[in-house]
């Protein structure tokens, strides 16, 4: 039988697993935080552009939230994903968009391929 795979409705955050989770999850953001800011940092050197890191901080918060409305995984940056983007000419976040669309793409395409894995092994693919 095939079924039809679908992306999950938004839903309202829980504020008790909120409680329980923030003493963790505060330095897991910090962590993350600093190495995005970093890599934003070395490209801005190469590419002569200056970064705000207060921008960079509310970009990371407000996505980050509303990304957990949608079950996603916390949103930083990889570095690999960069240097892929960097060196194939990408100087837009429309390069981005569209790997992330194409990601999409092939997810529902070909979801059920991916069900046996486990979802710590969906978490590394590289959007």
């Amino acid at each position: 039988m095939i079924s039809i795979y679908r992306y999950e409705s938004p839903i309202a955050p829980n504020l008790h697993i909120f409680r329980e989770t923030a003493m963790e999850a505060f330095p897991m953001a910090i962590v993350g935080f600093a190495v995005a800011f970093s890599v934003a940092k070395v490209y801005s050197v190469k590419h002569d552009y200056t970064i705000d890191g207060n921008q960079e901080l509310i970009a990371f918060g407000v996505s980050n939230i509303f990304g957990a409305s949608f079950k996603s995984f916390a949103a930083s940056t990889a570095l690999s994903r960069s240097a892929v983007q960097e060196s194939t000419g990408g100087k837009t976040q429309i390069a981005g968009l569209l790997s992330a669309l194409i990601v999409m793409i092939v997810t529902l395409a070909i979801g059920f391929l991916l069900d046996p894995l486990p979802k710590s092994v969906l978490g590394a693919v590289v959007i």
